[in-house]
Order: structure tokens, then sequence, then C-alpha cells
């Protein structure tokens, strides 16, 4: 039981980080296209003759958002970890080829719940503890909380220990996520503007007038 519980958690957390992360790159595609071309990974002559950046800058947040609803609805047991494993070692690698650069003033973009920091080896570190994470899912036995039958059991009947197993998993996860949020938020808040002692806003507004 301990096993299907901890491959419950594992999913909703991997899969609820996943549509923050595509999410958040899928608001703003233009932004995240610059953020690929900055890596300077795609091959010079490929970048000027195909419109790489810019279709990776669709594809990559919509295989997040794909792979967040598979992990939530545990609609492709296999797949989903899997495909997050794939996604995982390339942001690894593209960080790290971009680290042994010396490259250390570009931004992971990251976006979503991870933030958007300074490349650093650290990162790689965190993919590779995400990465056990998606194996955890793969080998644990997987729980029985799908989205499709979340009603009713195989007989037919009312299905309630979802009621004391999903959901309080999930309300864990969701506000876990949104703490986070609120924790990046007032770190990013830029600082409130200190007026001198003695000296009346106004006044300063008129001599920048």
């Amino acid at each position: 039981m301990m096993l299907i519980n901890l491959h419950l958690l594992l999913r909703l957390t991997l899969g609820a980080l996943l549509l923050s992360t595509g999410g958040a790159k899928l608001v703003h595609p233009h932004r995240f296209r610059r953020n690929i071309e900055d890596y300077q990974l795609i091959p010079r002559w490929v970048a000027v003759r195909f419109p790489v950046a810019a279709a990776l800058a669709w594809i990559i947040p919509v295989l997040e958002l794909l792979i967040g609803l598979g992990l939530i609805g545990d609609v492709a047991v296999m797949a989903a970890p899997v495909a997050l494993l794939i996604l995982l070692v390339v942001f690894s690698g593209a960080v790290a080829i971009n680290l042994v650069r010396g490259r250390t003033d570009l931004s992971c973009h990251c976006a979503g719940v991870l933030g958007d920091h300074r490349i650093a080896w650290w990162q790689v570190a965190r993919n590779g503890a995400l990465m056990l994470c998606a194996v955890v899912v793969v080998i644990t036995p997987a729980d029985p909380f799908l989205l499709v039958p979340l009603a009713t059991t195989t007989s037919g009947a009312p299905n309630g220990a979802w009621i004391t197993t999903f959901l309080p998993m999930a309300l864990i996860v969701g506000l876990i996520m949104v703490c986070w949020l609120i924790v990046m938020e007032v770190r990013h808040r830029p600082a409130a503007v200190r007026w001198p002692s003695g000296v009346h806003k106004s006044a300063l507004w008129k001599r920048r007038c």
C-alpha cells in the first residue's frame, strides 16, 4: 500500500509540475523561441533553412502538457514517465553543454513552479532527482485512482476510496504548488521605493518634471 501511495503522490506531483511549466511556456511562445536560440545548440545551417526554434517553442510546451495530463490521469502509465525522462535528459544536456562552454549568464527558462534562474550544476542535479522520481513511477505498482473510472468501481458501486486517498493527495500537491508560486512571486517582486525623510512625494515628482 505504501508503494501505491508513493506512486500516486509522485505522478500527481510530476504531472502538476509539467502542467505549470508547459502552460507558462505556451503563454509566451515567442519568448520561449528566443530562449531556445540563446542556447545555441541548433546548427547555424539548420537554423537558417528551417524554423526549428519556432517549432520547438510550440512542441515542447505541448509535450509537457500532454505528459502532465497523462501522469495526472494515469492514462499513459508507461509512455508519460518515459517521455518525461527523455525531456529531462534533453534539458539537462542543454544546460550541461552551456555550462561547459562557460556561458553561465544564460537563464534556465524552466518556467512555472520551477522558476527562472541562471543555469548552474544544481539544476542538472535537480533534473536528476526528477528523473529518479519518474523511474520510481515506472517501477512501483500502479494505483487504482484513474480519472476515467474514478466515480465507480468495476462492479458499478460508488467508489469512496478516491475521496480518502486521491483527493487529499491532489489537494496537498496543489497547496504545495500554490505556496511555491507565492514564494517565487514575492522573491521577484521589485523593491518598494523609499522616499527620503522629510520630503513629500509630490515635491520629488515636481523636480523630475
